[in-house]
């Protein structure tokens, strides 16, 4: 990571003449917020951390945010949403825009800071991530998000507003479709490929879909019923409970959230069989993906050939798309999105997801010729991203799942 760029105080509270010592600390604070937050993570951000970070007493923090979900609150309201607007949707804009200076390669250079971002943009990662576990942080992310993509529907490449100027159904898909493509490269800032893979031929590919929209049309109405969470079965049943608690209870409450007596409550298991099996709530946590990762892209990878088989890619894509936001999909979402986001600061954890993801594409890349393979990884990886991006964007935007994705995907399939 790059080193964040620092300010003197919070932008809406800039103070005439000379800055007060409140405003001064207020801006120590927030800054070293940003820092704790992008460095530790979630679990790690707390008053305490953030007062030392700032060299300020633990009093001068507690008296502007008592608790963690507090402190990122103020985090978000002070800087957060500034970056989202500020350094996010630039990005976005790139791809709608049909006359964009500096052309393709101007386009890929605007992704190029969130393929290795500073601590601004991974603190802004974390935020919108762990908002799906913190109501008031999302209700403070939902309409910055809102306006934002209000603000990429303006710049739709074909406008299908309505009599009255409303933006229409295909301007809304399109702002959509490119902000996850944009926050898909900042979440996965920590793959394998993040910083060396080249993105120009992605960017190309979807510039030219969103400035060639196909017509609507109506869906194959097959549900993905592999995306809702199934029993894990190993043939233990004890372990069987563990696994399944834990992977459930990280799901709606998240990994920081989950403790070992609500997984033992759940179970109906001690404490000491739980330590018997698994050291630590993370190798508890491992042990579920494994079960689950795997199986879980493959299973979603034969869900879109069997459409694909009888619709075509495109319209495979669009119901994928779908599905991956369907409301009652949503906690196998949150718990995918978990296990990408406890790897971003456990190592351990981060190699069991990137192993399972790097099988699943040798499988897709594995009879390709060479330079063919090159673009088939370059594009698992924006694949990915995207659904890492649909896990954050599904829960603070809940209807997209009712958007006409094929009017992208179908110009995405046909595109040569």
């Amino acid at each position: 990571m790059t080193p964040t760029r620092r300010h003197s105080y919070p932008a809406n509270r800039k103070p005439r003449g000379r800055l007060p010592r409140e405003f001064l600390n207020d801006a120590r604070l927030v800054d070293a917020g940003i820092e704790v937050l992008a460095a530790n993570g979630w679990s790690h951000l707390s008053p305490v951390a953030v007062s030392k970070a700032a060299g300020l007493s633990n009093a001068t923090a507690y008296q502007r945010f008592p608790d963690r979900a507090a402190t990122g609150l103020t985090l978000w309201n002070q800087r957060g949403a500034g970056i989202f607007t500020d350094r996010l949707l630039p990005s976005a804009r790139a791809l709608l825009q049909r006359q964009f200076r500096g052309g393709l390669a101007g386009r890929v250079e605007a992704f190029a800071p969130l393929q290795d971002p500073d601590n601004e943009l991974v603190a802004l990662a974390e935020l919108l991530a762990i908002s799906r576990f913190e109501p008031d942080l999302a209700n403070a992310v939902r309409p910055v998000v809102q306006q934002g993509l209000n603000a990429l529907e303006e710049v739709s490449p074909k406008s299908d507003r309505t009599k009255d100027g409303a933006a229409g159904v295909v301007d809304r898909t399109q702002a959509f479709y490119a902000l996850n493509c944009v926050l898909g490269v900042l979440l996965a800032w920590q793959r394998p490929e993040a910083k060396t893979v080249d993105l120009t031929s992605a960017v190309k590919k979807v510039t030219w879909a969103l400035a060639h929209p196909s017509e609507p049309v109506e869906l194959p109405p097959d549900e993905a019923t592999n995306m809702r969470p199934h029993k894990i079965r190993t043939g233990d049943p004890k372990l069987d409970k563990v696994l399944n608690a834990i992977r459930d209870e990280v799901g709606a409450s998240g990994y920081d959230a989950t403790t070992l007596a609500r997984i033992c409550e759940v179970s109906g298991l001690s404490k000491s069989f739980l330590f018997s099996e698994f050291p630590t709530k993370l190798d508890m946590f491992m042990a579920a993906t494994e079960q689950t990762l795997r199986p879980g892209v493959e299973k979603n990878v034969k869900f879109g050939q069997k459409i694909a088989a009888d619709h075509g890619a495109g319209i495979a894509d669009a119901v994928t798309w779908r599905e991956m936001l369907r409301p009652e999909h949503r906690l196998g979402a949150a718990i995918a999105l978990e296990q990408v986001r406890v790897g971003w600061r456990e190592g351990r954890m981060k190699a069991r997801v990137d192993a399972g993801e790097m099988m699943a594409i040798a499988d897709l890349v594995g009879d390709l010729a060479p330079a063919d393979q090159i673009v088939a990884r370059t594009e698992a990886h924006w694949g990915l991203g995207l659904g890492y991006a649909i896990y954050v964007l599904g829960h603070l935007m809940p209807d997209a799942w009712k958007l006409p994705f094929d009017v992208v995907t179908v110009p995405l399939s046909n595109y040569r």
